[in-house]
């Protein structure tokens, strides 16, 4: 899925850049990734996903925020910053991203799902440098 079809599906919507909003969302980001970290503290490693998964979250949609889009689908993000930001991501932080989402569906809505401290810090890991490479492209 490209960014044309995001938008002729709804998953997109097209609307003027906002630069206030991206710093919010960066903000928000930011508080999740605290609250990723202190369930992570408190060995609550299925909510230090879907924190951690926040975390991320707000920080690419940031990037919609910035170039004037609002998604209406998770994976429509995931499909944006493909096409508009693999250059400056990897195509390797945005398959993570996406694995992160993944895990964090699969926590919400899955049955008998467990997750260790050691995947609970490699998806915190993951988080940081997703939303540090996001912070330096928005600022």
């Amino acid at each position: 899925m490209n960014i044309k079809e995001c938008l002729e599906k709804g998953y997109l919507k097209k609307t003027k850049p906002d630069k206030d909003k991206a710093r919010q969302s960066l903000k928000t980001a930011e508080n999740k990734f605290d609250e990723a970290l202190k369930s992570f503290e408190a060995e609550l490693f299925e909510s230090t996903i879907i924190f951690a998964y926040m975390a991320m979250f707000h920080s690419a949609r940031s990037m919609l925020f910035k170039d004037g889009f609002v998604e209406r689908s998770h994976i429509a993000v995931i499909a944006f910053l493909k096409e508009k930001y693999e250059q400056i991501l990897g195509k390797e932080l945005i398959y993570e991203f996406n694995t992160v989402r993944i895990a964090r569906h699969d926590s919400l809505y899955g049955l008998d799902i467990n997750f260790s401290s050691n995947e609970a810090k490699h998806i915190l890991d993951i988080a940081k440098k997703f939303m540090d490479k996001i912070k330096s492209s928005v600022s």
